[in-house]
């Protein structure tokens, strides 16, 4: 019997905290546009991105910048969306980094990004 009522007990806490801490939704920000017809050119459109895109600053400037993979790895300004730096992949897509030898590309998986060397944010240069 005591087994029952302490098990009730702990039902009803367990429902009591829950409702407590539920959240309503009103604390959540409904998503903003912030950019549109990016990633247009002269003639076409890049309709797809076959990557995650990670967020993260960069530069520790205070501010987010956008790492993604189209084509080639683009950072773009978080506030902005303007392109900060292109660099080409060598390939019309870019590569898994488990696919790359070590000793040419070193790759740091995270749940946020991953980290690639450049020689500079305007090189030309494949990676």
């Amino acid at each position: 019997m005591q087994k029952r009522i302490a098990i009730r007990t702990v039902l009803v806490l367990s429902l009591l905290a829950s409702a407590a801490c539920a959240v309503d939704g009103s604390e959540i920000a409904a998503p903003v546009l912030k950019w549109q017809q990016c990633g247009c050119y002269s003639s076409w459109c890049e309709t797809g991105w076959y990557s995650s895109p990670a967020v993260a600053d960069l530069d520790s400037d205070g501010n987010m910048e956008i790492v993604a993979s189209a084509y080639a790895v683009v950072a773009l300004d978080g506030e902005t969306g303007d392109l900060l730096w292109r660099a080409k992949s060598g390939h019309d897509r870019s590569e898994d980094p488990d696919s790359v030898d070590n000793s040419t590309l070193e790759t740091q998986k995270t749940a946020a990004a991953i980290r690639l060397p450049l020689k500079s944010q305007n090189t030309e240069d494949y990676i």
